[in-house]
């Protein structure tokens, strides 16, 4: 960018370098500060704190980056974050302040060559200016050292963001010890269940078996008694030669076969009554196992970090709750998805964004963000599409009308009227339950 900038140490800023050779100390420069004041090339050497003074003050920020070259000069970077620009400006001067003697001193100036525009940020995006500039130092008996908070901070994101991904990693691996147990346990039960039904349907078995035979040894026992007193009774009219008592050898014959019908009918129905009991407890094996499978699924909660699959066409997150998201209209858009969006840091932590998506989601599941903000807010929705898709949803959005699930009426322009579809995505991902959207203005059908 040195055909965009010119960076010139002044001679005030020299001073301050001899002495700090001389007293053998090195000089800080604690921060940088954008004006939209502009100055002839020619004159910025002679720049001091009086003419830093009378400047326009616009933004600051502190240096990111120092990095020793191997020609002896010093590399620095300088980013101005869009994210806190209150009001629009034109950058033509960017002032390098050190502390000298406990006070802020002007050291060096960089003037922008192409004037940068810069517009305020109000909700959507915003422009981000990052400068690069370089410093040779003709005595290297001296350092130049900026803030070391902001060295810490872009210096060690790397480590934050593996601690980051080894924190996640560690939750995940707990939730999936905490699920992996609770289906082992709950397998476990039922085959236990399964096996105490099957030790009562062989019981079961066994008792019909044992009393159809038993009802047959019966049956045949009485069946030969009943033959045996007819051939009697038979005898005892033959051998008196009483035929009068034909007539009542019918009736005993008919009375014999009408008990040995019930007979009949009564162990079938028995038969019939205990084979109902055994469908029923099969059935009753069946709907166990489903309720069991069931409560293992309903174990499921809001989710708490998230994968991005870019196999997939549209691109998928998939949370670690089973629940995954797509976002059709915006099918393997980068930005909307968070893939390589490294300024995490510069989102507002406990505000929405209008992306990444996906960094709103999780607030809202750690109740970093809450309904009432989500009432409030009339921006940041315009890229919450109605076609936005929410695979293997833990609650089922169907039941709701979600036209007017915004909050506060008239929040809902802003964001070309999409607010009600985060309101039901949050829903179907099971971060906000029935009270919760109904109290937004979500209305059951």
């Amino acid at each position: 960018m040195s055909d965009k900038f010119k960076t010139v140490v002044t001679t005030q800023g020299l001073e301050f370098l001899n002495q700090a050779i001389a007293n053998e100390k090195d000089l800080l420069i604690t921060k940088a500060v954008a004006s939209s004041t502009a100055y002839n090339s020619d004159s910025l050497v002679d720049l001091t704190d009086t003419n830093y003074n009378n400047a326009s003050h616009d933004q600051e920020t502190m240096l990111n980056k120092i990095e020793p070259r191997g020609d002896g000069s010093l590399a620095f970077e300088i980013l101005f974050d869009g994210y806190d620009v209150r009001y629009d400006y034109t950058l033509n001067t960017v002032f390098l302040i050190a502390e000298v003697d406990g006070k802020e001193r002007l050291f060096a100036v960089i003037k922008a060559n192409q004037p940068q525009y810069i517009n305020a940020y109000e909700g959507g995006s915003r422009t981000n200016l990052q400068i690069n500039f370089a410093l040779q130092l003709a005595n290297q008996n001296v350092a130049i050292k900026i803030n070391a908070a902001a060295l810490a901070t872009l210096g060690d994101l790397d480590s934050l963001k593996e601690e980051f991904v080894e924190r996640i990693d560690g939750v995940r691996n707990t939730l999936d010890n905490k699920l992996q147990e609770s289906k082992s346990e709950l397998e476990n039960k039922l085959l236990q269940a399964k096996s105490t039904l099957q030790v009562g349907i062989s019981n079961t078995e066994a008792k019909i078996k044992s009393y159809s035979d038993n009802k047959d040894k019966a049956l045949n026992d009485k069946f030969d008694q009943l033959i045996l007193d007819h051939v009697k009774r038979l005898n005892e009219r033959i051998a008196t030669n009483n035929t009068g008592f034909l007539l009542a050898d019918r009736n005993l014959r008919n009375d014999f076969e009408k008990r040995l019908g019930d007979e009949k009918r009564f162990r079938e129905d028995a038969v019939n009554e205990l084979a109902i009991q055994l469908n029923n407890l099969v059935s009753n094996v069946q709907t166990l196992d489903r309720n069991i499978q069931q409560s293992f699924y309903n174990k499921r909660r809001a989710p708490a970090t998230w994968t991005l699959d870019r196999t997939t066409t549209p691109w998928t997150i998939r949370f670690d709750n089973g629940c995954s998201i797509q976002f059709p209209e915006y099918a393997n858009t980068a930005t909307i998805y968070g893939y390589g969006y490294g300024n995490i840091s510069n989102l507002p932590p406990d505000k929405f964004s209008a992306f990444p998506l996906v960094f709103n989601i999780i607030r809202c599941a750690q109740g970093v963000i809450t309904l009432d903000d989500f009432t409030k807010k009339d921006g940041d929705f315009d890229y919450w599409s109605p076609t936005t898709k929410v695979l293997n949803p833990l609650q089922d959005a169907s039941k709701y009308d979600w036209t007017n699930a915004f909050g506060n009426e008239g929040t809902n322009s802003r964001s070309y009227k999409r607010k009600p579809n985060f309101a039901r995505v949050m829903y179907e991902l099971g971060i906000w339950s029935d009270s919760d959207v109904e109290s937004l203005g979500a209305v059951r059908r």
